[in-house]
């Protein structure tokens, strides 16, 4: 709450905060987290129910409501319609039960509006309606952005059935087929399609098993417990059930905090279904696999500890280097050490074909004058297979393909740079509108200044009138990111 009334954010926003990557502004990530407290929070030493349980609760709905995430929201109607079928079906619901539920919605209805009006004393508040109409800022991006991410991700899964692209590869993997300008994500916001695209139908298949083997043994043995016994397996049940359900929306269990409670909770669902029985000792053999997990876990967090804390080459070690070999590439191109860049960008290349950064920035390699083997059709290559690759997300990439093809004397009788030109002014007109309404955040990328640099060097190609046109609406784009990064008033 104090975070909501202090900053810039307009949706409340969870502590998820790490020591090695800072990332707390994540409103439907609070969601979740939310999603899953509140049905347990019903269990927790309530021998009778209060005025101050009712009020506590009330603040719970509150911060999910200022989260203004739609799918939380959807999700805990449908949480909200099964408690009140169990206790329906387990208890008469008195009076007083009904007066409790009341006072809970009048606390939270009361503290929404009343946060907001205070937080709009200093900052800017959503309006409710216009972000259930969905009349904000996103009437400009596509409504089918979802819709095609689940077919992206269908798609990918039919083309890599078994294993997958590899973890967290979603957003490259999506890019060569993605339909709407800056709409890419690191997930296709639906956890199974995550783990089919990602992982493939067998790890897919491994775990919606495992939540099967989960539910089955609760229903089986659910008549057989206390009532006690019986509330704790059916809220925790429903915890889960919600963020389930939201993450067939969205994604957030890549946040540490989201995903320790899921399996937390799952562990107290399946423990407390578990009648405890005299078994035979369980074979050694079995625990391998806990103790090769475990290891490796253990050499993964020490790799990424050291990485993060002492020296980042340990990341190299590790079994997903992820963008090391990238991040190394960047560093011996800005020292123009052309040949060491090339050998860590091939090596990343082997990890990941499917980056484009990789691809441009070997185009730069070969474009640049300091390079001794300079070669511009190597340069032009790679620039146009960066473009292959994405194509709805960079404008540097347009803009150096560009000029790499002016640099091997291309002129508008050149059929390639004729249709870069006409495509590259169709995207830039597209993005100025973008910015202007700070659309996937936009206004706070380097595309911003990306933009503007390729709008100068077209500006040849353009008649006088045309020019003053495009450099108005150039600086108009440019005082607009500067005003949403807080660079200057409005």
């Amino acid at each position: 709450f104090v975070m909501y009334f202090t900053k810039d954010e307009p949706r409340m926003m969870g502590p998820f905060f790490n020591l090695l990557y800072h990332s707390n502004v994540w409103p439907n990530a609070f969601g979740l987290f939310l999603i899953m407290v509140w049905p347990v929070f019903l269990f927790l030493g309530r021998k009778k129910w209060t005025w101050l349980e009712s009020m506590e609760l009330g603040i719970l709905f509150t911060a999910l409501g200022l989260t203004f995430s739609r799918g939380a929201m959807i999700a805990v109607c449908g949480q909200i319609v099964l408690v009140l079928i169990y206790l329906g079906l387990t208890r008469k619901i008195k009076l007083s039960g009904l007066a409790h539920i009341a006072l809970v919605v009048a606390i939270a209805a009361v503290l929404f509006n009343a946060t907001n009006y205070l937080r709009g004393l200093g900052h800017t508040v959503i309006n409710l309606e216009e972000r259930v109409n969905f009349e904000n800022n996103e009437v400009l991006t596509s409504k089918q952005e979802r819709v095609d991410f689940w077919k992206g991700a269908i798609d990918l899964t039919e083309d890599k059935p078994l294993f997958g692209y590899g973890p967290f590869s979603f957003r490259q993997a999506y890019n060569p087929i993605q339909k709407t300008f800056l709409g890419n994500s690191d997930h296709p916001h639906n956890v199974f399609l995550k783990i089919g695209s990602e992982n493939g139908v067998i790890a897919l298949a491994g775990f919606v098993g495992f939540l099967m083997t989960v539910l089955i043994t609760a229903i089986s043995r659910f008549k057989r417990f206390s009532q006690k016994r019986k509330d704790l397996i059916f809220l925790t049940g429903v915890s889960i059930v919600g963020a389930f359900a939201h993450s067939l929306i969205d994604y957030n269990f890549n946040f540490l905090v989201n995903i320790l409670l899921l399996f937390m909770l799952l562990a107290v669902f399946r423990s407390t279904a578990v009648i405890t029985v005299k078994t035979k000792k369980i074979k050694n053999y079995l625990f391998l696999p806990i103790i090769i997990l475990a290891l490796v876990s253990a050499y993964e967090f020490g790799v990424l500890f050291l990485s993060q804390t002492y020296n980042y080459d340990f990341q190299k070690y590790s079994i997903f280097p992820r963008n090391y070999f990238l991040d190394k590439g960047k560093i011996e191109l800005s020292e123009n050490d052309f040949d060491g860049a090339s050998e860590y960008l091939d090596k990343h290349l082997e990890l990941n074909s499917l980056d484009s950064e990789a691809y441009y920035l070997k185009g730069w390699i070969y474009c640049s004058n300091e390079n001794p083997d300079k070669d511009l059709e190597i340069c032009t290559e790679n620039f146009n297979t960066a473009l292959e690759l994405n194509s709805q997300n960079e404008i540097k990439y347009y803009r150096d393909y560009f000029r790499a093809l002016e640099l091997e004397g291309a002129n508008l009788n050149n059929e390639e740079l004729a249709d870069l030109l006409d495509e590259s002014l169709e995207l830039l007109k597209m993005y100025l509108v973008y910015v202007e309404q700070n659309v996937h955040f936009t206004a706070y990328t380097e595309n911003v200044e990306n933009a503007a640099d390729f709008i100068d060097i077209l500006k040849k190609y353009m008649t006088l009138e045309e020019q003053e046109k495009w450099e108005k609406m150039k600086q108009n784009m440019l005082g607009k990111a500067d005003q949403i990064r807080g660079l200057k008033e409005y």
